[in-house]
């Protein structure tokens, strides 16, 4: 990275929501060709920043400076070089891939939409960076790594300058290392890339600086990776005090499908699988969204195939889901009512208010959720804070399944260990599926581990002095044959 022309200032920026500080008094700037990786708890006041310097909102005081000039934060179209991939993406699941590329960007003929050109230059796009993703495919079938594969893809096809990710390698799996490539080529090119993570690896691959947040504050250092500070703050390895041991229980749940069958007990069941079309599927069926004679679910010895969606949650199933803003929560409604719902004990027409305010006091201060108020809308919290939320109200009911898709995404290191103390502490009454695209991660957390390959079960293994190599073998001898 050449330090000679700075290409992103923000100066004393403030920014309150109430009587909470979101930003005091910060100092950011930026290098042409910059790769700059923000960390700090969730909460610390980073998705603000980040929406302040896209444009998305505007802070109490201060000055922002994109090439010297600074800008009217009052005007939307001034921040048109600067694109935000926040960690639900936003695409139109009603539009086909090359149509959420192009949006806004499509190419005309005499003024009129030339689709077959548009179609044309989104594929030589995905060709240039070698995805494996078709124009013509449905948004809405994409999977989630796929949704940030297209969002990079957006910003590219748009020409953007400066380029914001929240989280972007937390779901992307065995993708990550061409993702941050292609991120790395794309600074060498002149771009300024911001990346919020919790990651150490990713900020030792890829940051040139790293700007660390705190209580709404902010301090820029040169990437160090023997900087303490920085682990400390970050994920790696926090699962390896946490690795289960193996006990016999009773069996939980018991699945049949092509003539395969795998039953759970109390204990930590580990997914591996590349794209997650295996998980997807099976989470589905699980939950009764999809129903076939092809899968036969039996939950403590009860036959749940044919039973509706809503009467398994009944049973004592929860969902931890990956794509949080779409399965997670409900938006539009308030802290509170995301906190409860669903929730058996507080069903019926004369609810206590206080005592739902209670319970959800409690679990804000046992999850170390932020939020001004329990009548605040849920989407105004960071994604962190939301991840706390979701996480809260599905194992805090005292559930018999857990259904765990990707559960620490978006979470700060201190956040992830209090998820993982809890699923140490649950097994020994509850089951857990543990889906994660961090292989270190499901050998740090489970008690057996299965591996998928191009959506087939290749085996479950017993999680005894395997490593992450060992999963991948195992992953593409079964893709051979």
């Amino acid at each position: 990275m050449k330090r000679d022309k700075i290409k992103i200032e923000m100066i004393g920026i403030n920014k309150r929501y109430g009587d909470v500080i979101a930003n005091k008094d910060i100092d950011f700037n930026l290098y042409e060709g910059e790769i700059r990786a923000i960390i700090g708890e969730n909460g610390a006041g980073k998705s603000t920043l980040m929406r302040i310097l896209s444009g998305m909102e505007r802070p109490d005081s201060g000055e922002i400076r994109i090439d010297e000039i600074q800008l009217n934060l009052n005007q939307f179209s001034e921040f048109k070089k600067i694109a935000y991939s926040k960690q639900d993406f936003e695409l139109i699941d009603e539009f086909k891939v090359y149509e959420n590329i192009a949006l806004g960007c499509e190419k005309k003929k005499l003024f009129i939409y030339d689709r077959k050109k548009t179609i044309d230059e989104v594929e030589e796009l995905i060709a240039d960076y070698s995805f494996d993703i078709s124009a013509k495919s449905d948004a809405i079938d994409l999977s989630i790594s796929q949704r940030q594969i297209v969002a990079l893809l957006k910003f590219l096809y748009s020409k953007k300058e400066i380029i914001i990710f929240d989280e972007p390698g937390s779901i992307l799996g065995n993708e990550a290392n061409h993702f941050f490539k292609i991120l790395k080529s794309l600074a060498d090119l002149g771009k300024t890339i911001i990346i919020i993570t919790h990651n150490y690896k990713e900020i030792e691959k890829i940051a040139d600086r790293v700007s660390i947040m705190s209580r709404g504050g902010l301090k820029t250092f040169d990437n160090n990776p023997e900087d303490q500070v920085l682990r400390d703050l970050l994920t790696e390895d926090c699962t390896d005090k946490f690795k289960m041991e193996n006990s016999e229980s009773k069996k939980r749940l018991s699945i049949k499908f092509r003539n395969k069958i795998f039953e759970i007990g109390n204990e930590v069941l580990g997914i591996a699988e590349i794209g997650g079309k295996f998980s997807d599927c099976l989470i589905d069926y699980i939950l009764g969204i999809k129903k076939s004679d092809d899968f036969v679910i039996k939950f403590d010895g009860t036959d749940i195939s044919r039973i509706d969606s809503y009467e398994r949650l009944k049973f004592g199933i929860s969902y931890i889901p990956k794509e949080r803003m779409t399965r997670g929560i409900s938006r539009g409604l308030t802290v509170r009512e995301n906190l409860i719902k669903p929730n058996g004990k507080f069903e019926g027409i004369f609810l206590n208010q206080s005592i739902i305010d209670e319970y959800c006091d409690k679990l804000k201060a046992e999850f170390n959720i932020e939020y001004e108020s329990l009548d605040e809308d849920i989407y105004n919290l960071s994604g962190g804070n939301i991840q706390k939320v979701i996480i809260a109200r599905e194992i805090s009911n005292n559930p018999k399944l857990v259904i765990a898709d990707n559960p620490t995404r978006g979470l700060d290191k201190f956040s992830a260990i209090n998820f993982f103390e809890r699923v140490k502490d649950m097994r020994k009454n509850t089951s857990f599926i543990y889906i994660s695209s961090n292989p270190d991660e499901l050998i740090g957390i489970s008690d057996r581990i299965a591996i998928i390959s191009s959506g087939i079960l290749v085996d479950i293994v017993e999680n005894k002095g395997i490593n992450a190599m060992y999963i991948f073998e195992k992953m593409m001898r079964g893709r051979d044959g």
